[in-house]
């Protein structure tokens, strides 16, 4: 099942949203989840021949700057493809688009779209904190550095800090935007 976002602001970023190079979406903010997947079956659909170059920035984009890059990169995955060597980083950035997000595509993900794009007040105060210790308490799980503990009672303990930290605020915060609109 996939959720719309709600927030009418997001359709208003991401119809102005700044493209800072031909590698789309990696540099289109904000996203919806599934934007490089569909990418990469719109590349390969163009490369395929099953739709024109025009199709592909047509069913991808929102605004003409966006439909002008998506056009650019569905040309370049093709073009890579016809001449891999030429340039080894293009390739498998096209390779990625294509093999990478195919195998991704064909696998039937459920995707579950944000329905939230803004900041909340405890957001401004606490993010950068809890982006850290997030990040602290992963690298530790994968590192297998848990103090003796199993991941899962790692990953409780981890969870409750960061609740009592400012993440059970950002999630009320969240929830009441979301249900405001």
């Amino acid at each position: 099942m996939i959720h719309g976002m709600t927030l009418d602001s997001y359709k208003t970023e991401l119809e102005t949203a700044p493209i800072e190079n031909i590698y789309i979406p990696m540099s289109v903010y904000p996203l919806p989840a599934d934007a490089i997947i569909m990418t990469g079956l719109l590349a390969t659909r163009y490369a395929a021949g099953e739709i024109t170059l025009e199709e592909v920035g047509e069913l991808s984009c929102p605004s003409e700057a966006v439909y002008n890059q998506a056009m650019a990169q569905a040309a370049k995955v093709v073009a890579d493809s016809a001449d891999p060597y030429d340039s080894m980083a293009d390739w498998s950035n096209s390779v990625g688009y294509t093999v990478g997000m195919m195998a991704l595509y064909n696998a039937n993900v459920e995707y579950v779209r944000s329905v939230y794009s803004g900041t909340t007040s405890t957001m401004e105060k606490r993010k950068t904190f809890l982006d850290k210790l997030e990040l602290e308490a992963y690298t530790k799980m994968v590192m297998g550095d848990t103090d003796g503990k199993s991941i899962s009672e790692y990953f409780d303990e981890f969870v409750t800090q960061y609740l009592e930290q400012g993440g059970q605020d950002i999630t009320e915060e969240v929830q009441q935007a979301v249900d405001a609109s």
